[in-house]
C-alpha cells in the first residue's frame, strides 16, 4: 500500500527568542514500506538515492533515480543465517566512482559497485554478535578512506570496504556517528563526547565532552561550525578550531535525532520523543523555528535520518520516517540565501546586473568545497581547497565554459591553503598538518607530487600554516599558529629546504616580498604590518613592527605598484596605501574605508584601478584610486557567498566562492555602477 500527501506546514510560534516564525516547508510524503522504518539514506550522485530499512520490517532497499520523486523496491537485502535476527540496515553512504556502502544490526559491511543496484556482503566487523551491534555510522574521507562504527570502536578500511582494521576503543562507551568536517572526522555518542582524527582516521583523540547524555544529532556546517545535539534536547555550536569555545545555543523538551545543512547558514533539526517537532535555524543554531511534525499522518512517526541533494538553483532534502515513509522538500537557493542573510544592503544588490557581468561559471560542491586561492597559468587556474582537501584545476582556455579538467589529493595535503608557482612547479601549503607539497605540472591534467616536506612544529593552535609565496628561488611562508615567517631554499625546486625561521610574537598571514624585504601582515590573532629585512635569507631581522588595532585589523593581501605598497584589512573593511621609497621604512599616505567593503580579503591592482573581492556582505567591488580613492562599481550576489580567492587576466576577474562553492568569471566593465548618496 501506498499513500502520497502534500502538505504546506506554515507554523508560527516563540523558540528560544521572541521572533515571528517565517519558517515554510513544503513536505511531500510517500509511504514506501508499511511497517517500516528509515534510517539509512544516501545520495550516490546524479540522482540516485537509496534508503534503507530496520525493523520491524528491515533489509530492503528503495532506489531512486529522479532525485526523489519516484522509488523502486529492490527487494530484501541483507537477510542472512549467519545474521544477529533482523541484520538491519543503519547506515548507507556513497563512495567513490559507483561504490556504495551499507553497515547493518549485526555490524556486517556490504557494498554495491553498481551505484546500488545490487549488493554483497564484503566483511564483518569484529566477532559475530550476540546482541544489537550498535554499528551505525559510515564515513569516507577526502582520500577515500572507509570508517565505520562499531560499539565503541572504529573500524578503517582502504581498500572500499574489504578489509578493516580496528581502532581503539576510543571511548568508554558505545560511539555513533561520523561526520567529515574541515579540518578531520568527528564522531560523538553515548558518552556525550566527540571525539577527533585529524590523520585520515588512524588515530583518535578526546576532543569535547558536551553533555552527559548521548549526542546523537551532528552536523558540520561549513567552514568551522559544528552543530551537536544531545538525547536531552540540548544543542550545541562548536568551532572545528577551538573545542573549549563550545556553547549551548538551544534547549527544547524532545529528544535529538538529527541535523541537515542545507547551506547558506540554514540546517533543519529533527527530534523523536514528545511531539516529534523539527526545527529550523537560517543564522548557523542561534535561533530555531518549529516547523512542526513530519506530516504522514502515521500516528507517533518522526522523521529519522535525512540528507541533502545539491542542485544548481535548490537544495533538496530527503528524509526518512520511522514508519516506513520518504519525504522530500526543495528548497529555493535564491530564496535560502535571502532568508539567512536579511539585512543585505539593498543599494548594492544588482542581481540583474551582476548575471550579466558572469563570462563563465564553474560550481562543484565536492571539488570546489570551500576555494581559497587562484593562481593563474597560461590556460588553467589552480584552486586550492580547504574542506575539499584538493588542488583543482580549471581550464579557462575558453572563458565562457571553464571545466575542471583535474583535482589532485594526496595523504599529504589536508586542508589546502596556499598555492605558488615556478615553472612547472607548484608549491600548495597543507594547513592542519604544516606541510608543503611539491606538485609537477608539466601537464595539468595530471598532476603529480615530488616530495613534501614539513613547515613549522607543534602548537597549540589549530589554523597554522597559511600562505606560500615564490621569488628569486626561494619560498617564504606565514604560519599564524606561530607568528611566524619561514625561509625555505627552492633553488633545487623539487627539494626545497627550509633554511631559517623568524619568530614575530603574532599571527602571520599575507607576506609579499619586494627585493630584499618581506612585509607580513597579520590576520588572526594580530593587528600589525610587519617589516623584514631578508637581504641574509639565513637570518631574515624584524625591522619594523606596526600596530594599530582599529586600522590595521586582520591585513590579508598586498600588492605593490612602484613605490607604493598596497594592502587592505578584513577587520577595518579599509584599503590602504604605503610609501616604500624606503623599503624598510614603511609611511601610510592614504587610508579608505567603507561599510560597503564588508570583510575585504583578496584584491588585484590593474594600473589605478583596484578590484576587490568582499566576504562578509559578498561582493565584488572596484575602485578608482586615481586622484583619490573612491567606490566605482560594487555588486553583491549569493553566487559569491564568502568570496575568497581572486586573480585578473586579460581583462576579466576570476573569482573563487568558499560557501558558494563556485568558480566565475566576471566582466568587470559589466558591474553595476555604484555612486554614494
Amino acid at each position: 500500500m501506498r499513500r502520497n500527501y502534500l502538505q504546506v506546514v506554515l507554523l508560527c510560534l516563540v523558540v528560544l527568542t521572541c521572533t515571528p516564525s517565517y519558517a515554510q516547508v513544503d513536505w511531500q510524503v510517500e509511504e514506501l514500506l508499511e511497517g517500516g522504518r528509515f534510517d539509512a539514506i544516501a545520495d550516490l550522485g546524479d540522482g540516485v538515492v537509496v534508503v534503507g530499512s530496520r525493523a520491524p520490517n528491515p533489509g530492503v532497499i528503495f532506489r531512486s533515480t529522479d532525485y526523489g520523486l519516484t522509488w523502486e523496491n529492490l527487494a530484501t537485502v541483507t537477510r542472512q543465517k549467519d545474521a544477529f535476527r533482523d541484520n538491519g540496515i543503519l547506515c548507507l553512504m556513497n563512495g567513490p566512482g559507483d561504490y556504495a556502502y551499507l553497515i547493518t544490526t549485526s555490524a556486517q559491511f556490504w557494498r554495491s559497485s553498481d551505484n546500488g543496484l545490487t549488493w554483497e556482503k564484503t566483511a564483518q566487523l569484529g566477532q559475530v554478535p550476540e546482541r544489537w551491534a550498535y554499528s551505525y555510522s559510515i564515513a569516507v574521507t577526502p582520500l577515500g578512506t572507509v570508517l565505520a562504527t562499531y560499539g565503541s570502536s572504529v573500524y578503517r578500511s582502504t581498500d572500499d570496504g574489504v578489509n578493516f582494521e580496528q581502532i581503539g576503543p576510543i571511548s568508554d562507551q558505545n560511539i555513533y556517528r561520523f561526520n567529515v568536517v574541515g579540518n578531520g572526522i568527528i564522531v560523538n555518542g553515548w558518552a556525550g563526547t566527540v571525539y577527533k582524527s585529524m590523520d585520515d582516521g588512524q588515530t583518535w583523540q578526546y576532543w569535547d565532552k558536551m553533555d552527559t547524555l548521548p549526542l546523537y544529532a551532528t552536523e558540520f556546517m561549513g567552514r568551522t561550525v559544528i552543530l551537536q545535539a544531545s538525547e536531552g534536547g540540548s544543542i550545541y555550536k562548536a568551532s572545528q578550531d577551538y573545542p573549549d569555545k563550545t556553547r549551548e545555543v538551544a534547549k527544547f523538551d524532545e529528544a535529538a535525532d538529527d541535523f541537515v545543512y542545507l547551506g547558506y547558514h540554514t540546517a533543519i533539526y529533527s527530534t523523536y520523543t514528545g511531539e516529534k517537532n523539527n526545527y529550523i535555524t537560517y543564522d548557523e543554531g542561534e535561533n530555531w523555528e518549529n516547523i512542526g511534525p513530519i506530516p504522514t499522518q502515521a500516528e507517533g512517526d518522526w522523521l529519522d535520518h535525512v540528507i541533502r541533494l545539491d542542485q544548481p538553483d535548490s537544495v533538496i532534502v530527503i528524509g526518512g520516517t520511522n514508519k516506513g515513509f520518504v519525504a522530500r522538500s526543495a528548497f529555493s537557493r535564491p530564496e535560502l540565501y535571502d532568508r539567512a542573510n536579511p539585512d543585505r544592503d539593498r543599494e548594492i544588490i544588482a542581481e540583474e546586473a551582476f548575471q550579466k557581468a558572469i563570462v563563465g561559471q564553474v560550481t562543484d560542491y565536492f571539488e570546489l568545497n570551500e576555494p581559497e586561492d587562484i593562481i593563474i597559468d597560461g590556460d588553467y587556474a589552480y584552486i586550492p581547497s580547504r574542506v575539499g582537501h584538493n588542488l583543482a584545476v580549471v581550464d579557462i582556455s575558453n572563458p565562457e565554459k571553464p571545466k575542471i579538467v583535474e583535482s589532485f589529493r594526496d595523504e599529504d595535503l589536508q586542508e589546502a591553503m596556499g598555492v605558488a608557482q615556478h615553472g612547472r612547479y607548484l608549491y600548495v601549503t597543507s594547513m592542519i598538518n604544516q606541510m608543503c607539497l611539491v606538485i609537477d605540472a608539466n601537464d595539468p591534467h595530471n598532476l603529480k607530487k615530488i616530495y613534501s616536506f614539513r613547515v613549522g612544529g607543534v602548537n597549540k593552535y589549530q589554523k597554522r600554516l597559511r600562505k606560500v609565496v615564490y621569488e628569486d628561488g626561494y619560498l617564504y611562508f606565514t604560519h599564524d599558529g606561530e607568528g611566524a615567517l619561514y625561509i625555505a631554499d627552492a633553488r633545487n625546486p623539487e627539494k626545497p629546504e627550509i633554511i631559517s625561521k623568524l619568530q614575530m610574537g603574532n599571527g602571520a598571514f599575507a607576506v609579499k616580498i619586494h627585493g630584499d624585504i618581506a612585509y607580513v601582515g597579520g590576520c588572526v590573532g594580530s593587528n600589525a604590518l610587519k617589516v623584514i629585512d631578508i637581504s641574509d635569507k639565513k637570518n631574515p631581522v624584524l625591522v619594523q613592527n606596526i600596530e594599530d588595532t582599529p586600522k590595521y585589523s586582520c591585513i590579508c593581501d598586498f600588492e605593490i605598484a612602484e613605490d607604493v605598497l598596497h594592502a587592505i584589512s578584513y577587520g577595518s573593511n579599509a584599503y590602504m596605501q604605503f610609501d616604500i621609497s624606503n623599503p624598510r621604512a614603511l609611511k601610510e599616505i592614504a587610508w579608505f574605508q567603507s561599510d560597503k567593503l564588508n570583510g575585504p580579503n583578496r584584491f588585484v591592482l590593474v594600473g589605478n584601478t583596484v578590484y576587490m573581492i568582499n566576504s562578509v556582505n559578498d561582493t565584488v567591488a572596484e575602485l578608482d584610486i586615481k586622484g583619490g580613492i573612491s567606490i566605482a562599481r560594487i555588486n553583491s550576489s549569493r553566487l559569491l557567498q564568502k568570496a575568497y580567492g581572486l586573480n585578473y587576466k586579460d581583462g576579466l576577474l576570476y573569482v573563487s566562492n568558499r560557501d558558494a562553492k563556485s568558480f566565475l568569471i566576471l566582466n568587470p566593465e559589466k558591474l553595476s555602477k555604484f555612486k554614494l548618496e
